[in-house]
């Protein structure tokens, strides 16, 4: 269960550092860069999707397991 939780915690982060690149990708606005980033995303846009609902569905889990 603790292995859980770090692989949440994980996710999380990683979650985060995909947002602080977006933003800095936004704010420095290369178009290459933004353009590789895009492709980027289309990839993970998925992986994104199938993270938050593996976390929804863990949680509830682990949050019983822990009561």
């Amino acid at each position: 269960m603790l292995l859980l939780l770090l692989l949440l915690m994980l996710l999380v982060m990683l979650l985060l550092l995909l947002v602080v690149v977006l933003m800095v990708a936004v704010t420095v606005g290369g178009s290459v860069f933004q353009i590789i980033l895009m492709k980027f995303a289309v990839h993970l846009l998925p992986l994104i999707y199938a993270a938050t609902v593996y976390t929804c569905r863990v949680v509830p889990m682990v949050k019983r397991v822990i009561v």
